[in-house]
């Protein structure tokens, strides 16, 4: 594989002059390029394959060429860019570099030239993590509830700080590495808002919480509940293999959603214990304002205890595979939302902005 490569037939390696370049906007307390006569992309990395592409930017892997150290750099082609979409990157950027913590996708550099935004983060070749549960020996409820954990600590650190990720769902917690399996970061802060500063938003159907699907019209909505929200599907997906409301009727998976209405069922959750179902059940509390903070939950004593069960959960290894598969079920039912959030944008002067785009 060449070490250099184009993007869409272009040599982002070509020179082009100094003066030409926008002046790259300065992130702290990430260190990043502070003048235009400084550094371009590629006077410091060197840009390598293609990790994924998505609607707006391609990933690629990028090697710093003076340390020799990897990294994961998502590229955006500016003339493909709507005005709306230009914000968003600087909105991400801006909360990127306000983020510091272990289990966070760390920026390491951002760079606006003539034709290319760049964003440089931390690498995670570990790929997802349910994959990688999927893939382990031995997998217990301890270990389900130390991941719980990690992530936990990761959201109370941000809603600290007033950010809501709010797009929190499998495909974005990704592990470091392929050796360290505790190693997770949170990726993904293109949904991200400051808290005071939230508005419309619809993600996959299965993690999102009723407040968005329902739109009440309170301050709360889509504010850090429903972070929590999300981490309650995650810890019962962690647990039984499979997602609490699923259901092939849209109707029927919004209603769910919007009442709570799950089950444990038997015999998958026989061997889970009365307190990880308590904390999946205070977690998917409906009125978000009644739902726990982070903090709150980090002294639940499910995450607390240190007697968690080492039953093997075979069967939840076996079933998250799946999941990928039937998430494309939901599509049709994302969709919906967002026309019934449009609906709503435009027959209410109060109602949150309709959604641009969905992340499945």
């Amino acid at each position: 594989m060449k070490d250099e490569e184009s993007i869409d037939g272009v040599d982002v390696h070509a020179k082009t002059s100094v003066h030409a370049v926008d002046v790259p906007v300065v992130v702290a307390p990430v260190q990043v390029t502070t003048t235009p006569s400084q550094l371009f992309f590629r006077d410091k990395y060197v840009l390598g394959g293609t990790l994924g592409e998505g609607s707006f930017a391609i990933v690629k892997k990028a090697r710093n060429k003076e340390t020799g150290v990897s990294y994961a750099v998502k590229v955006f082609k500016k003339d493909a860019l709507s005005d709306q979409d230009e914000c968003d990157i600087h909105s991400e950027v801006a909360i990127l570099g306000r983020l510091n913590h272990a289990n966070v996708l760390n920026l390491v550099d951002f760079f606006s030239e003539p034709k290319y935004y760049y964003i440089v983060t931390d690498l995670c070749e570990g790929g997802e993590l349910f994959d990688r549960i999927a893939q382990l020996s031995y997998y217990t409820e301890r270990e389900a509830r130390d991941l719980v954990k990690v992530l936990l600590t990761a959201i109370a650190y941000c809603h600290d700080l007033g950010i809501v990720h709010r797009d929190l769902k499998p495909e974005n917690i990704l592990m470091l590495d392929k050796e360290d399996n505790a190693s997770i970061k949170i990726a993904d802060f293109g949904f991200a808002k400051d808290a005071a500063a939230v508005n419309g938003l619809t993600t996959t159907c299965g993690y999102v919480a009723p407040e968005i699907i329902g739109r009440s019209d309170t301050a709360l909505t889509y504010g850090k509940p429903v972070d929590i929200w999300s981490i309650g599907v995650i810890t019962y997906v962690l647990l039984g293999g499979y997602t609490p409301f699923h259901d092939d009727n849209q109707s029927i998976l919004f209603d769910n959603i919007c009442r709570g209405r799950f089950v444990f069922y038997s015999p998958d959750w026989d061997e889970i214990s009365d307190d990880a179902k308590a904390f999946i059940t205070m977690a998917l509390t409906v009125d978000p304002s009644h739902r726990p903070t982070a903090t709150e939950l980090l002294c639940d004593p499910w995450i607390v205890d240190e007697n968690v069960s080492m039953y093997q959960l075979s069967g939840v290894q076996e079933k998250l595979p799946m999941l990928h598969t039937s998430a494309n079920k939901f599509k049709a039912a994302v969709n919906a939302t967002m026309l019934v959030n449009r609906f709503r944008a435009k027959s209410s002067t109060d109602s949150p902005p309709s959604p641009r785009h969905v992340s499945l």
